[in-house]
């Protein structure tokens, strides 16, 4: 075996980085016990002066062609090229060539000559997924392509690329390197212990250490001195047959590695003696060992950028990088994106080294006023070398390229200190219990984006949304629109679709997309403002969107839709590029978990993602004034985590509110630590008693119960909509839906249990169908092609909806259900959409995914405020808004303190049931009409067919609001829903009893 060399401590130590950090292994037993600390020997600070900036064009490697070859050992027919550049969305291409064993496939771009991807050239390089075709399971990591590291011949990048671990793909300059024996996996398996996988065992090998000052000289220095930073080496090692191909064999090492050191293993194989195969070591399986956590965690609150006129201090932990240099630029705009003036931006920079200190940070300060600059990091990492967006930037430039340095005191609008911080206690806004909201769920672009809407701003901005005095007018009637529409309907609080800085190209204006697809959690959304290139503009308009909804007649709150559980791109992502394998699940093999449904999932219980989820929702709460937080996929994060930022968010305001879809989007068991927020979980151990901030959930037994699941049921071979409560006739609506609309209404998840402040009820949301969509098609004759009339739907979805809104939970609705909202496609965007993302609904086709539908198909349509299909929509819109209103007078109870039948109510009246269930014409059993009694309010809710109801207080109590058609019985007692005539229902009735 070879020694190590002794040439590697004089290099260690004159790199200034360690401390006797590495010793031969003749040392004695004695020393090695003394390094156990953390031998780290940090740097001074970095500290620069402004002034002293000197702005330098980046040199990169471009390329005028790619031709990109894919082989796997399986036919690869179905597969598809997906490519994108930064700042450019991605589009999925089929193969220009096949091989005849249909096992490789290739696809030419061309930068000059196709105007597909003219915007990919002048660049350093690209990305692409291998996926199969119209769908995203099994899709392989978003993989970079950099030109510097397979420089073009004649402008073209030639490469050929295999399946790598995990879903990775390995890219290579050669077919043959594709079909070399290689180093598979190289990993330390604890400090001291290095794991290997390869296809065979190498007839020899050699682990290098490469310290910051190798890291940091130039390539001709490197080439010089490279044996000095040799570590160990070796011949044949002794081998074991791995599980899954291959052989395993290990270096054992007598003294303590270190993070911040690349460490690259190189391998000669006997099939390619003339080939030295490399891989640098990856540090994942250190990071949950005792050590790491001790070491390595940092527990300040000052990660990203601190801003002052005198100094501006950026931190960004990556305790795993060798080298982070900082990027300065004067624009947040690119070289390859036209500016607001349609010239290019500019890749102009000045670069400065960032210092490594305790806790595994890299930091540099500047001396001076930095407002209005630009940044980046630029990582050398045991991943690579990367340029990438600190994930703690809360402000960034066009498509959240570059994070930016902006004083936030000046982003604030008029006005902004006299809206409170802190809600709880302060007349107007306080709430005393949660189920007192009602919560109206909006796309910010969706509101005013319709040429229906008529205001001054831009569509579909910020601005437009806060706009007041915009109408809509058809004929004689003129109705209220956008942001005096909200105000009209009486909601308490506005829930956001996600807002924060999406992986989108924000300065196409014809560009959507719901916003699950996370990129700067801390940013604004550009393509929501009026001027994407400005960092403050966008915070500005926000802020001032904020504000106008906390002065209106309402108060309404602002509640920010967040998606902590999974990003855009796991591999793409400065989270993954910084720390490796840190921040996402994975599984034995290091393939993405995907209980997310969009290719990764976050590793939320991780210490420092746990911090960082906590410390996001803290900086949207204090300097947005944002008083909610809906989570997508709240199955997907550990009750830990949304405990402690519960408790964090008291602090602020006890007010805000919290709560999530609690489940997962792959139905599959918990792929992390510790207990997931699913539903039951979220109710039993984030409570009102077990967090500081109450955390609910959305109640989908509820929803599917009246209204009909999704779809018609796993196995079906459509996703159209299923039957609920609203659409059941005598013949087949169940003891067991009427019982859980019931249940619902008190606030009552059915089969799990929860207080009513926790239970979110609601009978639509933004995904799946909306409640028109839902009811028209299932409210028709399916069988026979035959739509039901516009009424019928009318009648039967603000029935619905009202009872939603007079229910004693928080009270949801998605926007739009009040003015029958439907996601009709037109033959244009059909073609533009997946096909599995809408049905075809009689003569109609209709969207029930429309994330990525064009605009027009999920804006609000006015005119719908006035009539659909020749409707007069007046009443029901009336009955709608009363039944809100009654939402906030009705007295709210929570569970343990809810009437029950032969207790009496708060007028000391015996109650006699909380519950009841209708009969039919002709006197049997029916479940499609009930009711429910909570305190002094009765509530009697019709399905699908005429019922009646026995209610022998009629005579003492007031009608207060109606929806559909009902009458009263004084002699009978009973009240009557529906239509008796026509057998029709869709109908509701809410009565107080007031001596």
């Amino acid at each position: 075996m070879r020694k190590t060399s002794k040439k590697l401590m004089a290099a260690l130590l004159l790199s200034g980085t360690f401390a006797l950090a590495l010793l031969p292994e003749a040392q004695s037993k004695e020393h090695e016990q003394a390094l156990e600390a953390d031998p780290v020997v940090y740097n001074e600070e970095a500290v620069y002066n402004a002034k002293d900036m000197k702005m330098e064009e980046e040199d990169i490697v471009t390329a005028d062609k790619v031709i990109l070859h894919y082989s796997a050992d399986v036919a690869v027919t179905d597969l598809r090229f997906y490519v994108w550049v930064t700042g450019v969305d991605g589009v999925e291409y089929m193969y220009d060539d096949i091989s005849t064993d249909q096992k490789s496939m290739t696809i030419t771009l061309d930068f000059v000559n196709d105007e597909r991807f003219t915007s990919f050239a002048g660049l350093g390089g690209m990305y692409f997924i291998i996926k199969v075709k119209e769908v995203w399971t099994g899709q392989s990591d978003d993989t970079y392509l950099d030109y510097s590291l397979f420089p073009p011949v004649d402008g073209v990048c030639e490469v050929w690329c295999i399946p790598g671990e995990g879903s990775a793909v390995d890219i290579y300059a050669t077919e043959a390197e594709t079909k070399m024996d290689k180093i598979l996996t190289a990993q330390f398996s604890d400090w001291k212990t290095l794991g290997v996988k390869s296809t065979i065992a190498p007839t020899s090998w050699s682990l290098y250490a490469y310290t910051l000052s190798y890291i940091k000289a130039d390539s001709v220095v490197q080439k010089n001195t490279k044996s000095q930073y040799l570590l160990k080496s070796g011949d044949t090692p002794s081998t074991t047959p791995a599980s899954s191909g291959g052989v395993n064999w290990s270096i054992a090492l007598n003294y303590m590695i270190h993070p911040n050191v690349r460490y690259v293993l190189e391998a000669v194989f006997p099939t390619n003696p003339s080939k030295t195969m490399t891989k640098n070591v990856g540090f994942e399986l250190l990071y949950e060992t005792e050590r790491f956590e001790k070491y390595y965690n940092y527990s300040g609150t000052d990660l990203g950028v601190t801003y002052s006129k005198e100094q501006t201090v950026f931190k960004v932990w990556a305790p795993t990088a060798t080298r982070m240099m900082l990027n300065i630029y004067m624009t947040g705009t690119p070289a390859n994106i036209l500016d607001a003036e349609g010239k290019p931006g500019s890749n102009s920079k000045f670069q400065v080294q960032m210092a490594y200190r305790e806790g595994g940070i890299w930091t540099a300060t500047y001396k001076g006023n930095m407002k209005g600059r630009y940044y980046t990091y630029y990582i050398y990492g045991p991943a690579g070398n990367f340029e990438v967006v600190d994930p703690y930037a809360t402000a960034c430039g066009i498509s959240g390229i570059r994070g930016a340095v902006v004083n936030m005191d000046e982003t604030d609008p008029e006005g902004w200190d006299d809206v409170p911080e802190k809600w709880d206690g302060v007349e107007g806004y306080d709430i005393k219990s949660r189920n007192e909201l009602s919560v109206y769920e909006v796309h910010v672009k969706d509101l005013t984006y319709d040429e229906s809407w008529t205001g001054e701003s831009e569509r579909g901005t910020y601005s437009a949304f806060a706009e007041a005095g915009t109408t809509y007018t058809s004929g004689s009637k003129t109705v209220k629109t956008g942001f005096d529409h909200i105000e009209e309907m009486g909601v308490k609080a506005i829930q956001l679709m996600p807002i924060y800085d999406q992986d989108n190209a924000e300065n196409d204006p014809e560009f959507y997309n719901w916003g699950y697809n996370p990129l700067n959690y801390n940013c604004l959304e550009g393509s929501y403002a009026t001027d994407p290139y400005n960092a403050t503009s966008r915070i500005s308009e926000f802020k001032n969107l904020v504000k106008a909804y906390a002065e209106n007649e309402n108060k309404t709150r602002v509640i920010m839709d967040v998606v902590y559980n999974h990003v855009s791109s796991a591999p793409g992502s400065s989270f993954n590029k910084l720390m490796p394998r840190y921040y996402f699940r994975y599984t034995s093999d290091w393939s993405y978990y995907n209980g997310s449904g969009c290719g990764n999932e976050v590793k939320t219980e991780a210490p420092m993602m746990r911090k960082f989820i906590v410390e996001s929702l803290c900086h949207w709460a204090k300097e947005y004034k944002i008083k909610g937080f809906r989570f997508d996929l709240m199955g997907l994060i550990d009750c830990d985590t949304l405990k402690l930022a519960a408790t964090e968010l008291y602090k602020i305001d006890p007010d805000i509110v919290m709560y999530g879809e609690g489940w997962r989007g792959d139905g599959d068991v918990f792929h992390g630590k510790g207990t997931p927020a699913e539903t039951g979980n979220a109710y039993a151990y984030l409570s009102g008693t077990s967090s500081s901030v109450p955390v609910g959930a959305f109640n989908d037994t509820g929803r599917n119960a009246l209204r009909g699941g999704n779809d018609q049921g796993w196995g079906s071979s459509s996703h159209l909509p299923g039957w609920g409560y609203m659409q059941c006739g005598p013949g087949d609506a169940s003891y067991d839906s009427a019982a859980a609309v019931s249940d619902m209404l008190l606030g009552i998840h059915r089969g799990v249990a929860a207080e009513p402040e926790q239970c979110v009820n609601y009978a639509s949301c933004h995904d799946n169908w909306t409640l028109y969509d839902q009811l028209y098609y299932t409210l028709g004759d399916s069988g026979k092609g035959i739509a039901p009339q516009t009424k019928t739907v009318i009648e039967a979805s603000s029935a619905a909806q009202a009872a939603i809104n007079v229910s004693n939970g928080i009270a949801f609705m998605q926007g739009g259900e009040e003015i029958f909202r439907s996601k009709t496609l037109d033959e244009e965007a059909r073609a533009e959409v997946e096909k599995t993302t809408y049905e075809k609904m009689y003569s109609r086709y209709v969207s029930h995914n429309s994330y990525n539908a064009p605009a027009r198909v999920n804006s609000y349509k006015w005119g719908n405020k006035i009539s659909v299909d020749g409707v007069d929509v007046a009443p029901y819109l009336e009955s709608i808004k009363t039944s809100i209103s009654l939402h906030h007078s009705m007295k709210k109870y929570l569970e343990g303190h809810l009437p029950t039948a032969g207790t009496t109510s708060s007028l000391n009246h015996y109650i006699e049931n909380t519950f009841w269930n209708g009969k039919s014409k002709d006197n049997s059993d029916y479940y499609g009409a009930c009711g429910f009694q909570i305190d002094e309010y009765f509530v009697f809710l019709a399905g699908r067919c005429w019922a009646y109801v026995g209610f022998s207080d009629v005579p003492k109590s007031t009608l207060m609001m109606s929806s559909g058609e009902y009458s009263y019985d004084n002699y009978n007692g009973t009240v009557n829903v529906g239509n008796y005539d026509a057998d029709t229902g869709g109908a509701i009735a809410v009565f107080e009893r007031k001596s």
